[in-house]
This record gives C-alpha cells, sequence and structure tokens, in this order.
C-alpha cells in the first residue's frame, strides 16, 4: 500500500522520511528498468512500485497487457481471474485504481458518514 497525497507525493509504506513522486518512480524505472531495482533503490515494496507503474500506462508484462485487455471488454474481475487461474486481488493489482464520482445524486451511506465526521472535525 502506498499513499499519495494531493500533489503526486507517494510516501514509503514504511513511514521513512523519503518520499517519491509519480514522476521520480517512473524516471527511475527507465533508468534502472527493473521493478526489483526500484523497489530496492526506493524503499517501496515491488506491489507499490508496479501499481503506479500500472496507474500510468507503462507497466509492460504480458500478463497486465490481458488482464486490461479483458477488462476493457467488460469481463468481470472473477471471471478474469478464473480464466487465467490466478486470484481476484491479482488481477486488481494489474489495473489502474480509478476513481469513483463524488458528485452523485445518491452518496452511499458510508460516504455520508464520511461528510459528517469531516464536518465534525472542521468545527474544531
Amino acid at each position: 500500500m502506498y499513499y499519495e497525497n494531493i500533489s503526486g507525493t507517494i510516501y514509503t509504506e514504511r513511514g521513512e522520511d523519503m518520499v517519491y513522486t509519480r514522476d521520480e518512480i517512473i524516471a527511475l524505472y527507465d533508468k534502472l528498468e527493473s521493478l526489483k531495482a526500484v523497489a530496492k533503490e526506493t524503499g517501496l515494496s515491488h506491489s507499490t512500485i508496479r501499481q503506479v507503474l500500472v496507474d500510468s500506462g507503462i507497466y509492460p508484462s504480458d500478463q497486465t497487457k490481458r488482464i486490461n485487455r479483458l477488462n476493457r471488454y467488460g469481463v468481470p474481475d472473477e471471471e478474469i481471474a478464473e480464466m487465467m487461474n490466478i486470484s481476484v486481488k491479482t488481477v486488481r493489482a494489474h489495473l489502474p485504481h480509478t476513481k469513483g464520482s463524488y458528485a452523485c445524486d445518491e452518496p452511499t451511506e458510508n460516504a455520508l458518514r464520511i461528510r459528517q465526521i469531516r464536518a465534525k472535525r472542521s468545527e474544531l
């Protein structure tokens, strides 16, 4: 898991002081040409590096390309996992993160609860 703030800074999972931007991670990958090498250099996990690259449309694995192609055709994650004999979690790790719509007519119960908590915090 990595944490990205609004300015695009990616914080390490280990709570270290070193932080990286998405562009810095991509530049390191271009230079080192290896997930493992970038992970070692940054202190970020392999899955974090892969997800940053997948989100940026850079990660070149055949598995990622196939998963994305099936996803574009509307095949559900569960079906992709079954077809490829991998877990649903693995399928989702190879798909770019997508943000849901914040301006929907009917927010979920959880969204309403989060809004209430944020409103209370801003009053403090």
